[in-house]
């Protein structure tokens, strides 16, 4: 899998991204493009008596660019940050920034949709990716969406509800019955609460998606038992739904 799309990182270097054009990860802050300032009412929280670095929050914005020479593709971010204190060895810093995105345009792939992937699952998966940083609720609809049209792909006729088409999945594909079923209680949520889905619960719900889809679609044989029964604890209703 990728590295997650909401990994801290520094103002001189980004994680290893994959670029949205190529799938590379070659993607790089382009000098002289990352811009950050830190809102006004956070330093005035910082300069009271008691107030801590981690009271200033920060706002930026830079420009990725992908380092293969065939591609160059641009992509902007922005996103916040944080001051933090540094308890490293006498003479370092006495504190560093960290940030973390929340826009990428056009967005980053969260995973690597495989290429044998139905077109009608991979869209709203991708469409997703643009949306989970920001509006998480929205992603989880749309993960919802592509989770009906692999039921559709994988056989599984309209019924009156998703649990009972992931309920009749064929023989071949029960194995991963426990955790479609856990991100359908995700998609649920994310249609009935405003705040209920956070990012990380779709950054999880990625995780495991790409390992079913690697599956089917892969031959992958990786566990991913825990996280599908961690995000199933989560969201699974006290009654079935």
């Amino acid at each position: 899998m990728n590295p997650s799309l909401l990994t801290h990182f520094t103002e001189n270097h980004c994680p290893n991204w994959a670029c949205p054009s190529c799938h590379s990860t070659s993607l790089a802050i382009q000098e002289g493009t990352f811009h950050y300032a830190a809102l006004p009412e956070s330093v005035a929280r910082w300069k009271e008596p008691e107030g801590e670095y981690e009271d200033i929050y920060l706002v930026f914005s830079c420009l990725l660019k992908c380092e293969r020479a065939r591609c160059e593709m641009v992509v902007a971010v922005s996103g916040s940050g944080g001051v933090h204190q540094n308890y490293g060895e006498d003479g370092d810093e006495p504190h560093y920034e960290l940030f973390q995105a929340r826009h990428f345009i056009p967005p980053l792939p969260a995973f690597a949709v495989p290429p044998h992937c139905p077109e009608n699952v991979a869209q709203p998966l991708m469409q997703s990716f643009g949306l989970f940083l920001s509006a998480p609720n929205a992603a989880a609809n749309a993960i919802r969406i592509a989770l009906e049209e692999l039921m559709t792909a994988l056989g599984v006729p309209v019924m009156r509800s998703l649990h009972s088409r992931i309920e009749a999945l064929p023989e071949q594909f029960s194995e991963h019955k426990a955790a479609l079923m856990a991100i359908k209680w995700l998609g649920n949520a994310g249609s009935h609460a405003l705040d209920r889905v956070n990012a990380f619960d779709i950054d999880q719900a990625y995780r495991i998606i790409e390992f079913v889809l690697s599956k089917l679609y892969a031959g992958s044989t990786k566990s991913i038992k825990q996280l599908a029964a961690d995000l199933d604890k989560r969201f699974r209703p006290e009654q079935g739904n």
